[in-house]
C-alpha cells in the first residue's frame, strides 16, 4: 500500500495499536517483531477484536483477510507513516535527548509550554524507534508545539530518529556515562547524542544550549543557538541557589522553586524556563508550571513512608547520575541511609565504575549504605564500615528485616533491571 493510502486509512482510524491486549475497536494494528515476540501471530486476533486493519510482514501467518495490509517490514511502515504524518503537521517540533534527566527535562518543558500553547509531548519515556513514531502520530491540527524525547543506546539511533521526526529545534541535557557498552565508551556517547546537533546543523535549525556545559558548547559549534546558564554571555542568565532541599534558581528578581530534589536537577529547570522565555511564555506562568510539577515514575520521586522520607530514583542509573544523586543527598540535613543497585550496560567499564561509587560512598560517610547486585558485590569496601554488600535483593531484604531503620532520609537508586522500588514494601 502506498504511504498516502496508508495515511488516509490512519486518519479514518482511532489511532495506532501494537499490542492486542490493549487494542481498541477502530484502531490500526501494526504487527511488530522483537527478539521475543512476533506481532504477526496476533494480527487476526487484532482484527477479531475490532481493528480497522492490520499491517503485517509475514504472509505465511496472515491468511487472505481483506483487512490485512502486507508490508516488507511493519516497523518500517510505522516509521514511514509517522514521517509522512509529521510532514503534514504545522507544529514546531523540539527534540530532547541526553544521557541523564531527559525525561524530567521533557516533562518540565511540556509543563511550561502548555501554559500558552496546545503542546504534544512524548508519553512517559517512549523515546525509541517505535515510541517516537507513535508520538508523532498523535499530532493533530490543534497542536502548535511538540516536545519529543529521543533515546538511544548506540550510535546512529538519534540520527535515524531525527530523520523521522525532522525537529525544528533541539536540546541535549548532557553527555554522561550511560549505555557505555552500546556506544563504545564515553566518546561514543558524545558522538551518538551529538547526532541531534548534526541534524540541526544540516537543516540550518536552532539548538538550545547550556552555556555552563563546555562539552555542549563545543559540540554545538556552527549552529544557531539560544543559550542559558550562569554565564553572563548567555541569552538567559540565571542564578542557581545552592544548599536548598529542593532545586531552585532565580531569574532577574524572581525565585523559581521546584519539587525536584538535588542540585543536579537545576539545569533541567533552567532549560525549561529558557525555552519558555524563547516562546514568549509569561514568567509568572513559567514559575507556576515549574512549582506545580511533581516527579513520579520512580524518578526522584519523594515518598513518605512510616516516618521516613524516601527519595525513590529507581528508574535508571549510570555512574554520572549516581554520583550526582549521592553528592546532592549528602547536602540533605539529617541521618541518611543509601540503598543502591547495580548499574547496567556499562560493558568493560563496569568494574571500575562500580568501584568508583564505593569510593565515593567511603568519602561521603553516610550513616549506612547498602549495595545490591552482583556488580557491586565484586567491589572492595575496605575502610568503609558503613557500606554493606548483598549479592541479591533477597539477601538484602533478609538483612533489612532484622534491622531498625534509624534514618530520617533514605535514597534508593539503581538501574531499571534492579526493580528497587520494591524497597518500599520492606520499609
Amino acid at each position: 500500500m502506498e504511504i498516502q493510502a496508508l495515511h488516509d486509512l490512519f486518519l479514518k482510524s482511532k489511532g495506532i495499536a501494537t499490542d492486542t491486549r490493549k487494542i481498541e475497536k477502530g484502531q490500526l494494528f501494526f504487527a511488530l517483531r522483537g527478539p521475543a515476540f512476533n506481532g504477526n501471530q496476533f494480527a487476526l486476533q487484532a482484527l477479531e477484536k475490532g481493528a480497522l486493519a492490520a499491517v503485517v510482514d509475514d504472509r505465511s501467518t496472515s491468511g487472505e483477510n481483506s483487512r490485512l495490509i502486507h508490508s516488507p517490514n511493519a516497523r518500517q511502515a510505522l516509521q514511514d507513516l509517522s514521517r509522512y504524518h509529521r510532514q503534514k503537521s504545522k507544529a514546531t517540533l523540539l527534540a530532547v535527548t541526553g544521557s541523564n534527566g531527559k525525561t524530567t527535562t521533557k516533562e518540565l518543558i511540556h509543563a511550561v509550554l502548555s501554559q500558552k500553547y496546545p503542546t504534544l509531548a512524548t508519553a512517559g519515556n517512549r523515546n525509541n524507534s517505535v515510541g517516537v513514531p507513535l508520538t508523532l502520530l498523535n499530532l493533530t491540527v490543534k497542536h502548535r508545539l511538540a516536545v519529543v524525547e529521543m533515546g538511544a543506546d548506540r550510535q546512529g539511533e538519534i540520527g535515524r530518529l531525527c530523520a523521522i521526526a525532522a525537529p525544528d529545534l533541539g536540546y541535549i541535557s548532557n553527555f554522561g556515562e550511560a549505555h557505555l557498552e552500546g556506544f563504545g565508551g564515553f566518546e561514543g556517547v558524545v558522538k551518538g547524542k551529538s547526532e541531534l546537533y548534526d541534524f540541526l546543523r544540516s537543516e540550518d535549525k536552532r539548538a538550545f544550549v547550556n552555556l555552563d556545559d563546555a562539552l555542549q558548547v563545543r559540540q554545538s559549534q556552527g549552529l544557531k543557538r539560544f543559550t542559558f546558564g550562569q554565564d553572563s554571555r548567555a541569552d538567559v542568565v540565571f542564578r542557581y541557589r545552592k544548599n536548598q532541599a529542593f532545586a531552585e534558581l532565580a531569574y532577574r528578581d524572581m525565585a523559581i522553586p521546584s519539587r525536584l530534589v538535588g542540585q543536579y536537577n537545576i539545569p533541567s529547570i533552567a532549560a525549561a524556563v529558557a525555552i519558555g522565555l524563547f516562546f514568549d511564555v509569561e514568567l509568572d506562568k513559567i514559575q507556576a508550571a515549574i512549582q506545580a510539577y511533581v516527579p513520579d515514575s520512580n524518578r526522584s520521586e519523594i515518598v513518605d513512608r512510616g516516618g521516613y522520607q524516601i527519595i525513590l530514583d529507581a528508574y535508571n542509573a549510570n555512574p554520572s547520575s549516581m554520583r550526582a544523586s549521592l553528592n546532592a543527598f549528602k547536602a540533605q540535613r539529617g541521618r541518611k541511609w543509601v540503598i543502591l543497585g547495580d548499574m547496567a550496560e556499562l560493558g568493560d567499564a563496569s568494574p571500575k565504575a562500580h568501584q568508583s561509587i564505593v569510593d565515593l560512598l567511603r568519602a561521603l560517610g553516610f550513616a549506612q549504605a547498602f549495595l545490591i547486585g552482583n556488580r557491586f558485590y565484586q567491589t572492595h569496601t575496605r575502610g568503609a564500615e558503613n557500606v554493606k554488600k548483598f549479592k541479591t535483593y533477597r539477601d538484602f531484604r533478609k538483612n533489612l528485616e532484622s534491622r531498625v531503620v534509624n534514618a530520617r532520609f533514605i535514597l534508593v537508586k539503581g538501574s531499571r533491571s534492579m526493580v528497587l522500588e520494591r524497597v518500599l514494601e520492606s520499609i
